[in-house]
């Protein structure tokens, strides 16, 4: 479990109904975890998209084997191909976007504030609210990834 996830562990466990309590921890941590893979995954074929570049070219001017060149070469092209056809920024940010809703709804709920100060019944809007976040979060990753088809069936041709 994350850092991340334990500090907000207190947040869900104040959810009245067990399993929705499941349900709403298991989102977070789907989508707080989702957000990490694609920064860590985006960040590594960032930097592999620039480095191996630049030592293709020092390579070059080293006059070293022609292979590790076209290999170099070859991997940064990879890699930039890898990154664009995942979409890994806007993956990261549209399950990183769901997770900060899902926190801003479960403070919300804590601390019995906007609508669920005076509501006769909290539980009902929260789980509308999460309901509602989820589907927009996973609505996103379906557009996301039918861009990326879109993307890569354009290569095919």
């Amino acid at each position: 479990m994350s850092k991340e996830v334990e500090n907000y562990m207190y947040l869900y466990e104040k959810i009245e109904n067990e399993d929705y309590q499941k349900r709403v921890k298991n989102s977070f941590e789907y989508y707080i975890n989702s957000a990490t893979f694609y920064k860590r995954l985006g960040m590594i074929l960032s930097i592999l998209g620039i480095v191996l570049p630049a030592l293709a070219a020092i390579f070059t001017a080293c006059d070293v084997n022609k292979g590790l060149i076209v290999f170099a070469t070859s991997a940064a092209t990879v890699a930039s191909g890898i990154f664009a056809s995942l979409k890994c920024s806007d993956k990261q940010e549209a399950y990183r976007k769901a997770a900060e809703n899902m926190k801003r709804e479960l403070v919300a709920y804590a601390a019995e504030q906007g609508d669920y100060k005076k509501a006769d019944d909290k539980n009902a809007i929260l789980f509308e609210r999460i309901e509602s976040i989820i589907q927009n979060g996973y609505d996103r990753i379906v557009e996301l990834d039918k861009e990326s088809e879109r993307t890569a069936s354009t290569f095919k041709k």
